[in-house]
């Protein structure tokens, strides 16, 4: 408003929308990053189960 009070020109519509576009992105990966932090799962991998019938430590089956 205070462009068109002091009889200057208007500012270019891509100037007034840059703005808002980038602090947009920045956000949007703010929010993208704490979403993967928050989904990721904490310390070291579970130990995979022993499958049915695997044999003891020496090829000896325990049963």
């Amino acid at each position: 408003m205070t462009a068109v009070a002091a009889g200057q020109p208007l500012p270019d519509g891509g100037d007034v929308l840059f703005g808002p576009i980038v602090s947009l992105s920045a956000w949007s990966v703010l929010v993208l990053m704490t979403v993967i932090s928050l989904l990721k799962p904490r310390g070291p991998a579970p130990k995979p189960a022993e499958p049915v019938g695997a044999l003891a430590p020496g090829g000896r089956n325990p049963l």
